[in-house]
């Protein structure tokens, strides 16, 4: 599950750049202000899920690395045979494929209003977090029928942006219309 950085974030697979920029930020200034008021055990473990999420953003901030965790997730799903836990994970496999997205997104949504919210849910809800994610790419990979990925990447900021060359000519906003 540690290497799920969408679950850990409590982000959908789905999520832009400026989504997953925001969960960070907001989970790392809750984690850090439980951090500031914990003692010892409630510390160390407010302390190592800061370490996670900070690692999970690492890992989702750059385009090539998140294509690697979502790639690692579908190797999961093919190599294990997808045996869902949760009530949410298990009702997605039964989902019509054309509102998937949809009620998969609302899920993640939910659900990452309680992950941090107590040091007692953040295990429990990852972990939920964690078998959403697997059943969503499942029943994604599984819709295309040849198990290929097709989940989009959004783009982030940290991406290398396309050269595309001096060779166009300038949009003038003028055309000739025959």
């Amino acid at each position: 599950m540690q290497s799920d950085a969408f679950a850990i974030l409590g982000v959908p697979i789905t999520a832009p750049y400026a989504e997953v920029f925001d969960r960070y930020c907001a989970v790392t200034e809750l984690l850090e202000q439980r951090i500031s008021c914990s003692q010892s055990q409630a510390l160390e473990f407010a302390t190592q899920n800061l370490d996670l999420v900070k690692q999970a953003f690492r890992s989702l901030a750059e385009e090539e690395l998140r294509r690697q965790v979502i790639h690692q997730m579908q190797e999961q799903v093919i190599q294990t045979k997808l045996q869902p836990k949760s009530f949410l994970a298990k009702a997605i496999l039964n989902y019509p494929t054309s509102a998937v997205t949809a009620f998969y997104e609302s899920a993640v949504d939910d659900l990452k209003v309680l992950q941090y919210w107590s040091l007692n849910n953040i295990e429990f809800v990852t972990g939920t977090l964690h078998d959403l994610n697997l059943a969503y790419l499942f029943v994604r990979m599984d819709s295309r029928g040849d198990g290929g990925q097709s989940i989009s990447v959004p783009c982030s900021p940290l991406s290398p942006q396309p050269n595309f060359g001096t060779e166009a000519e300038p949009d003038t906003g003028l055309s000739t219309v025959p």
